[in-house]
């Protein structure tokens, strides 16, 4: 337990950080859609319909009406995955790693616990983070586009999306944990998980780009609970749900038993 409160006390900047930034991004976001409203819808549509594919689909506007509200929270349900995705990928990592890229190894390995139990207390710690980061997304979402819409009524809609953020959260999460059982190195999980969250994301926007390469849409997580989809079906894919925790529960059993395994560096 005095571990566990060890690493919520050490990260508690960082999620107040990460917390601030999206609640910014939020009230940004929200005032340029109210600018949106007094122009005419069909307009709208027909300017953003005007860019380049390429360039919709890298700002998250293809396949969805920003005329309308839930579209264009779609857009920023995208931003919000980005960001909820490396700040967990991160901790993922450095919750881990960051005593020996700290060089205090020596001291956390001199208490009378295993290294499951040291994992253990970190992985819970991890989680709520990652859910409290969650629960700031969800409540500022559904509040704000309340506000604008000055009803609740689209508060299922974007709840059903919220989902899929929580998700993408436990999947780098558990990924980051993994890579900081596997290397010894303190720099290389961050560095990993990071390079898999931006090539995800690349081959979201190539399988939106290229119908050629249309397939890579189920290796990126990016596409499996992307915006269009479950507006249009109302909730996420319980397939790739189902996928995304079955490969996170591997990816966390994988990094118990490397971290119990390998050597690590103290000096």
């Amino acid at each position: 337990m005095q571990m566990f409160i060890h690493e919520l006390k050490s990260n508690y900047k960082s999620l107040l950080g990460w917390s601030a930034a999206i609640v910014f991004f939020q009230l940004s976001g929200y005032s340029k859609f109210e600018g949106f409203q007094s122009a005419q819808s069909g307009a709208i549509n027909n300017i953003t319909n005007s860019f380049p594919k390429s360039l919709q689909v890298i700002f998250g506007m293809y396949n969805l009406n920003i005329a309308t509200l839930i579209g264009y929270f779609g857009i920023l349900y995208l931003y919000f995955a980005l960001l909820a995705s490396i700040y967990s990928g991160l901790l993922g990592a450095g919750i881990v790693s960051k005593e020996e890229r700290d060089k205090t190894s020596e001291f956390l390995l001199t208490r009378p616990v295993s290294r499951n139990s040291i994992l253990s207390a970190k992985l819970l710690a991890g989680l709520v983070n990652i859910f409290i980061l969650f629960l700031v997304i969800s409540l500022s979402s559904v509040i704000g586009v309340a506000l604008v819409n000055h009803n609740f009524a689209l508060t299922s809609q974007v709840i059903g999306m919220m989902w899929g953020i929580l998700l993408f959260q436990i999947f780098f999460f558990s990924l980051g944990l993994l890579f900081a059982g596997i290397f010894q190195n303190p720099k290389l999980p961050t560095a990993i998980v990071t390079i898999m969250i931006v090539g995800t994301y690349f081959l979201f926007v190539l399988a939106d780009i290229s119908s050629q390469l249309n397939w890579v849409r189920f290796i990126t997580p990016f596409k499996w609970f992307a915006a269009p989809a479950i507006i249009q079906n109302g909730h996420i894919s319980y397939t790739y749900s189902v996928i995304t925790i079955i490969v996170s529960v591997l990816a966390v059993v994988v990094s118990y038993v490397a971290y119990s395994r390998r050597d690590i560096t103290v000096a």
